[in-house]
Parts: C-alpha cells; structure tokens; sequence
C-alpha cells in the first residue's frame, strides 16, 4: 500500500515538474511576445493581444488548477474506497474465522461431557487460545484501520499544501 502510495506522489510531483515547466515555457513565449508586440507599430492593437493572451493564459491556468483539485479528490475517495473494501474483507474473514472458532468450541464443549477433567482443562486452554488471537487479530484489524486512515488524513494535507504551493507560484507568475 506505501509503494503504490509512495509511485502516486512520485506520478504527481513528475505531473507538476511538467506543468511548471510548460508554464514556464508559455511565460517566456508570452514575454517574448510581449516584446515583440511592444516593438509593433501597432501600440494600443498589440497592448489589447497581450491582454487577450494574459486572459486565455490565465483561463487554461485557473482550469489547470480545477483538473488537479478534482483529481486529488478523486484520489482521495479511490484511497478511502479501498480502505473501506480492506476493512469490510478483514471484518468478513474475522467474522468467517470468528464463526469457525465458535464451531469449533461448540464441538469441543460436546465432547467436554464425555471426557475427564483433564481433557476440559486441554479444551479451555485452547479456547483462551482462540479468543486470544481473534483478539490479536482484531487489534492488528484496528491499527491497519488507523494507519490507514491517519494515512488519509496526511495524503490530504498534502494534496492541499501542494494546491497551496501551486496557487502562490500562479499568482506570483501573473
């Protein structure tokens, strides 16, 4: 889960390297633009085109922004999604175990009538056993499901500390 976790963010930050770095090539065709438009005769005609390109830069930029956010959420839900199917397997084999070793105890409890004292202690061990590690098993249940949700909690700041960063550089770049 880490790796795929850890392959997300490394997919993410290559994204965002490429988005600046498109970004940075459109600023600096922009200025060149702009220079070449300022050198025109035109005056108030090449003023209004670098108006009109500004204005369209800033639309892709501010649609950009858009496209990330709704994907970080659709990373977010897609992570919470999968938790959610881990935990509803884990409880579902819990349950099925749980079912197994109450079987189990039931059978032995049957057999408990017929045999000595000392076979009911063998019998009690082993269920102390098997309550045990349903017990472990049910803890290791609750700290994956922690984890992963701590995990959820972290991946979001980030996702929004990202979107943060990114915003600052667009309104410092404008």
């Amino acid at each position: 889960m880490l790796d795929y976790i850890d392959a997300a963010r490394e997919k993410e930050a290559r994204k965002h390297e490429a988005e600046n770095d498109r970004l940075n090539k459109g600023n600096r065709e922009l200025t060149e633009e702009v220079k070449r438009l300022i050198r025109a005769p035109q005056g108030s005609l090449a003023l209004s085109e670098v108006e009109r390109r500004q204005k369209v830069l800033r639309d892709e930029l501010a649609k950009e922004h858009e496209r990330r956010e709704m994907a970080a959420r659709e990373e977010k839900i897609d992570l919470l999604n999968r938790m959610a199917q881990k935990k509803a397997l884990m409880d579902a084999l819990m349950a099925q175990k749980d079912k197994e070793n109450q079987e189990i105890i039931e059978k032995k409890d049957a057999l408990m009538a017929h045999k000595d004292k000392d076979y009911q202690q063998i019998i009690e061990k082993k269920e102390v056993r098997a309550l045990q590690e349903n017990r472990h098993n049910q803890n290791r249940l609750d700290g994956a499901a922690a984890f992963h949700l701590q995990l959820a909690y972290s991946n979001q700041a980030q996702v929004h500390e990202t979107a943060s960063v990114f915003h600052d550089f667009l309104t410092t770049n404008q």
